[in-house]
């Protein structure tokens, strides 16, 4: 029978896992440390941002507007989950949005990747 983790690891979720990035073709071209989706950062972040985005919702009506500020602070929150990079700039929290922001395609593919838990995780043991 399974133990409670069941290879999960909450410490592996949060401290992430290198993955090769993909340029705007989809070919794997630098590489950067990732969290899980389920990392302490990640569930956190993204709990005040889905807090402070109903008030900047309210009174919102154009929805072009409003689907800018959830785009928004979608790329916030996931900026959380890059945690190490090989890239000539530092990899600090603003230069990571700045780099979310500027390419879409690396946030829809971030936000796929951290998901994956075969890639994070190791199956537990089965003898």
């Amino acid at each position: 029978m399974a133990g409670f983790n069941d290879g999960y690891s909450l410490e592996a979720a949060s401290d992430g896992r290198e993955f090769l990035a993909p340029d705007i073709h989809g070919v794997p071209s630098v590489k950067m440390t990732i969290r899980h989706a389920e990392s302490d950062v990640f569930r956190r972040v993204k709990a005040v941002e889905l807090a402070g985005l109903s008030g900047a919702l309210s009174g919102v009506t154009d929805e072009i507007e409003r689907a800018a500020l959830v785009e928004a602070s979608v790329i916030r929150s996931l900026s959380h989950l890059i945690c190490a990079w090989e890239l000539d700039e530092e990899c600090t929290q603003p230069n990571v949005l700045a780099l979310l922001t500027a390419r879409p395609y690396l946030v829809k593919w971030l936000d796929a990747q951290s998901v994956r838990s075969a890639d994070f995780f190791v199956p537990a043991s089965t003898a």
